[in-house]
């Protein structure tokens, strides 16, 4: 698997004190779908190949799916900053308020990753979803690497600001970026990345 290939490159060069690899996932979807069914194939890979594997969960009906992968669970408040909904795209005051109001919930969760990451020290972080941008922000600055899975269409917008923002973003800190498809590399092309 791609994904597998992308974090198992990063891990080559970072190991954990006590020598086993530990890749902390992040999955931000709440609810059953694609990208929570994709993910747990890949964490069943990381642990077939030796990993040490952490995925945290936004609530109890999506850890349940992860509990017979034997990975180890952590349910937490996971605020991922939908940059592709339709408040980007309408100009009106309801919608720049939904939009700081998850902007400032989002602020508002760093403090416990922060924590949850002191206390697992992970060699990479793995974000399943370009929406998770506080907690590739808040890894890279903790010095863990940050593998980013773009698994969501990157619109242009109206400007193309946005987009130019998260470009920025992913260049400066990722470690590493995995596309759903190269179609959206093609879309969303970042330089030194993958």
């Amino acid at each position: 698997m791609k994904a597998s290939k992308e974090t198992a490159s990063l891990l080559s060069k970072k190991s954990n004190d006590q020598g086993k690899k530990k890749i902390l996932y992040v999955q931000h979807a709440a609810g059953m779908g694609g990208s929570v069914i994709s993910l747990r194939t890949v964490v069943l890979d990381a642990i077939r190949v030796g990993y040490d594997v952490v995925v945290v969960v936004p609530n109890q009906e999506v850890a349940a799916f992860y509990l017979e992968t034997k990975a180890k669970i952590i349910i937490q408040k996971i605020i991922p900053l939908d940059h592709n909904s339709s408040y980007f795209y309408r100009f009106n005051p309801r919608d720049f308020l939904r939009f700081f109001y998850y902007f400032f919930l989002g602020c508002w969760s760093i403090p416990s990753f922060i924590k949850m990451l002191l206390q697992e020290r992970p060699d990479v972080v793995h974000l399943n979803g370009s929406n998770l941008l506080f907690y590739g922000i808040v890894s890279d600055l903790l010095h863990v690497p940050v593998v980013w899975h773009i698994r969501e269409h990157i619109a242009q917008g109206y400007f193309g600001v946005r987009k130019k923002i998260l470009q920025y973003i992913f260049e400066k800190y990722a470690s590493a970026v995995i596309y759903i498809s190269e179609d959206e590399k093609n879309i969303f092309p970042l330089r030194n990345k993958n």
